[in-house]
């Protein structure tokens, strides 16, 4: 009889453990906005990126000492590609492509701050 009422005192209190609730599920990066630089034909190519727990939000060149007219397109195509494809591969402007890579670098240098990476993007 003591062996029964000691497994039906486990089996008792087993059941009215709680369960740890689940935690919210964070993602992969450390939301926050993030001045990271990369070199361009003419010197750094400032990019300010914001950061959430789970995607880019913003990409926005603060600045640059690129020709204007050459690099123009890159400067609003690459950040705007970017946000939209949540996406690093995206197709550099034809005509500035060292202002085009420097974007992405810089975005690729945020997102390993906010301690991820490209392939985290969803």
């Amino acid at each position: 009889m003591p062996l029964v009422l000691g497994v039906a005192v486990s089996i008792f209190f087993a059941g009215c453990a709680g369960s740890a609730s689940p935690k919210a599920a964070s993602g992969p990066f450390k939301a926050g906005t993030y001045q990271t630089a990369a070199p361009g034909n003419n010197g750094p190519v400032t990019v300010e990126t914001i950061i959430d727990e789970h995607s880019i939000r913003s990409v926005r060149v603060v600045g640059h000492s690129e020709t204007p007219g050459v690099s123009d397109g890159a400067l609003t195509l690459i950040p705007e590609s970017i946000v939209a494809a949540q996406t690093l591969s995206v197709d550099a402007v034809t005509g500035a492509t060292n202002v085009s890579n420097a974007i992405i670098a810089a975005v690729a240098e945020a997102l390993a701050a906010a301690g991820g990476s490209a392939a985290d993007l969803k």
